[in-house]
């Protein structure tokens, strides 16, 4: 073989090997930038899937406009599903709500439920002034 002969041979190997390690790179790459974007998914649900508390705090929210239209059994309503999904150790915040549900129940003239909310709204807060004055 001449010279030149040899030399292409070692070029076109050369090739052949650079371009399996490059497609073999290129699979390594794609698998996991793939599983990258599925964990970014993932992430993402994460952080736009709201938790009970700012669900809770939703329903308070939604409540609290319901009671200033004067709609007092749907801001009852309103509240009381905020008081059933809010996690048990936001107890200021469950106070609240009952206390807020105790003004729509006054509106009403529900006394004894206005009674019985605010006696709620104290055991879990029991500096709670507006609770205790209602």
């Amino acid at each position: 073989m001449s010279s030149s002969g040899i030399s292409s041979l070692k070029w076109q190997i050369a090739l052949g090997l650079g371009a399996v390690g490059a497609v073999g790179l290129a699979c390594w790459y794609m698998k996991t930038s793939k599983n990258e974007s599925l964990d970014s998914v993932e992430d993402v649900k994460k952080v736009t899937e709201e938790s009970p508390f700012q669900r809770a705090q939703k329903f308070k929210t939604e409540g609290n406009d319901m009671f200033k239209r004067g709609k007092y059994d749907e801001a009852i309503a309103a509240y009381t599903k905020a008081i059933e999904i809010i996690p048990p150790e936001f107890k200021t915040d469950l106070a609240t709500y009952y206390h807020n549900r105790a003004a729509a129940y006054e509106q009403l003239k529900k006394w004894r439920t206005v009674i019985a909310d605010c006696e709620q709204a104290i055991n879990l807060n029991n500096k709670y002034e507006k609770a205790l004055y209602r």
